[in-house]
């Protein structure tokens, strides 16, 4: 829920009300840079940066209504731009994750949600996606962002982000359909109908992986 007295505050210049916004949002902007881009090193680096653009520029937002959107608008294109600038440089490996996310409250909702995103061979499939192919998983899935709500933070047309989740989709059933794992558990699913909410028996396999 957003906080219409604390971003109006920082709307005036109140760095107080600020520094309390960024540690509102500081462990999921975290979590969120680093599963767009793979990487542990700089994540932390990418929120500093998305928080201080946004403190220049949160006099400009006129709808506070839409601040949500808004900051992840620039968290995203934040962290494409920091990814393609250490593109050379050895990635982290993807254990660090768990470390990453799981820093929040353990009573807090959400971290069932990270839980299941904690899943070593999703994170590992999800990795293997294109950057905007894995950004829409994670807006999606992991932030729970609404089709419009993305097609708003990535500037592009709805239909784009659901093409683009149903070739996410289509790429993780690719890749997931090596595992053994997944073959055994997908069976389980077929043996139940037509998998989740009327979807394909693979889709919801995937699904049930990916936080949703």
């Amino acid at each position: 829920m957003i906080d219409h007295n604390l971003i109006n505050r920082c709307k005036e210049g109140d760095i107080e009300a600020f520094g309390a916004l960024v540690e509102k949002y500081n462990d999921m902007a975290i979590r969120t840079a680093f599963l767009v881009t793979g990487r542990g090193d700089i994540a932390e680096d990418i929120a500093q940066e998305a928080f201080i653009q946004c403190f220049y520029s949160l006099k400009k937002l006129k709808n506070i209504e839409f601040f949500s959107t808004w900051f992840y608008r620039i968290l995203v294109r934040t962290s494409w731009k920091m990814a393609a600038k250490h593109k050379n440089q050895v990635l982290v490996d993807t254990s660090q994750m768990e470390c990453i996310l799981g820093t929040s409250d353990e009573n807090n909702p959400s971290d069932i949600v990270e839980a299941k995103f904690r899943d070593k061979e999703i994170s590992i499939a999800i990795e293997k996606l294109s950057p905007t192919l894995k950004t829409v998983v994670v807006l999606y899935y992991y932030n729970g962002f609404q089709i419009n709500e993305i097609s708003i933070i990535l500037d592009c047309k709805e239909n784009t982000v659901k093409s683009r989740l149903h070739k996410a989709r289509k790429k993780l059933e690719q890749i997931l359909s090596k595992s053994d794992r997944y073959s055994d558990e997908k069976k389980i699913i077929e043996g139940k109908g037509d998998g989740l909410d009327g979807k394909s028996n693979t889709i919801g396999y995937i699904d049930k992986k990916i936080p949703g």
